[in-house]
């Protein structure tokens, strides 16, 4: 062990002497992201909100106002 220490320490005293020691702080890894959250798609709500019932006369009527403003 007492040899260990001492090429560390011949180490550390050439690092000094060139003027490359550095002092180093500790280093703590973020925590992970948390998973995304994801769409699961529409649940009954959401289709009770975009559905709409038409009887076939306004259909019609739709259709041929929106070819007359295409024209």
């Amino acid at each position: 062990m007492a040899q260990w220490d001492a090429l560390v320490d011949a180490a550390l005293g050439e690092l000094a002497s060139r003027s490359l020691l550095r002092a180093t702080r500790p280093i703590s890894l973020a925590l992970p992201p948390a998973p995304p959250e994801t769409f699961p798609g529409p649940g009954p709500w959401d289709r009770a909100a975009v559905e709409i019932r038409l009887d076939r006369a306004t259909l019609h009527q739709w259709l041929a106002e929106g070819l007359q403003q295409a024209a």
